[in-house]
């Protein structure tokens, strides 16, 4: 048995990967809290985390994808995962500090896959999933480029366009 336990840790330090980001508690709180108002045909019970050029909060129904960027202070590596935003809104509510890490440690073969949120005084452990394939937005729209656009970008291109047709 403490051979088998000794294999089992040294088994996870070779196959745990880690990426963590340093975000505003206050901006990831607001962005969780809107990811059920966006969808109100679906309130979102789970919330898609991402970030890679930005930190990206995505609610989806299959039918229509919901996204808002979240500015962040630091990150290393690439975060995707999906997790419950009614336990990650009751934390960031307790919390008072300014910021919040969140340090995502995954062990894909074991499919052990955990969310750290971490402030200078309190440290909570959130299981999470990785987004599969069958989580991906599906659309019929046959285009194969996507840009995001910040909301006043996309009303002055509104407000640019005269004339235009479905």
């Amino acid at each position: 048995a403490e051979n088998l336990a000794r294999a089992m840790a040294q088994f996870r330090t070779r196959n745990t990967e880690t990426a963590s980001a340093t975000v505003p508690r206050v901006a990831l709180l607001n962005a969780v809290k809107n990811a059920k108002k966006l969808n109100p045909k679906s309130p979102a019970k789970t919330v898609s985390l991402r970030i890679n050029g930005s930190l990206d909060i995505i609610t989806s129904d299959h039918t229509a994808r919901f996204s808002q960027a979240v500015e962040y202070d630091s990150k290393a590596g690439d975060i995707r995962l999906t997790l419950p935003s009614e336990r990650l809104t009751a934390i960031c509510s307790k919390l008072k500090s300014k910021t919040v890490e969140l340090l995502l440690t995954s062990c894909e073969p074991l499919a052990e896959h955990v969310l750290t949120v971490k402030t200078d005084s309190a440290s909570f452990t959130i299981p999470v999933e990785l987004p599969t394939d069958s989580d991906k937005f599906a659309s019929d729209f046959p285009a194969t480029f996507a840009h995001n656009l910040t909301a006043g970008e996309l009303l002055r291109a509104f407000r640019m366009t005269e004339f235009a047709t479905d």
